[in-house]
């Protein structure tokens, strides 16, 4: 009975883990999960029709999810990592520490979005969650947003 139970539960976690729908998250158990790692490819700092930001060439600010509730991520110059929750479709960053050094132009208008998502209330960075065409949307002061890619 068990191995049926098993042997069920594998099954249905490989048919999730094989949506190839680009405009859906990916999914884990029926439920969206940011699970792995993404790159942090553009960052829109500014009004909606304003410039956007890209990493140079080779430049990467990349963010791995560990699928349950923790982070890491790196700059170009930094580290760094905190706690994460999902509810209702808001992505809230816990406890984010970091590393120091002076970084990129990106890195550092990476960390000032970071800074400008903070929620005055609860102290946390939180982002409004969207997945479209393969990217994930987070969307921050209500128009400001980062756009990452999965790896």
């Amino acid at each position: 009975m068990k191995t049926r139970i098993l042997v069920l539960v594998c099954l249905f976690w490989a048919f999730n883990a094989c949506d190839t729908d680009v405009n859906s998250p990916p999914l884990l158990f029926g439920a969206p999960t940011l699970s792995g790692e993404w790159h942090v490819v553009a960052i829109h700092n500014s009004s909606p029709q304003g410039p956007t930001s890209a990493p140079l060439e080779g430049e990467i600010i990349s963010i791995v999810f560990d699928g349950v509730d923790s982070f890491v991520g790196s700059t170009s110059a930094n580290d760094f990592a905190g706690d994460y929750a999902i509810q209702n479709n808001v992505l809230s960053f816990t406890g984010l520490l970091s590393t120091d050094a002076l970084d990129t132009a990106y890195g550092t208008i990476f960390f000032d979005a970071m800074d400008a998502s903070v929620n005055s209330t609860t102290n946390n960075q939180e982002f409004a969650l969207s997945f479209a065409n393969g990217q994930l949307t987070l969307t921050y002061a209500d128009f400001r947003f980062l756009t990452l890619e999965k790896q």
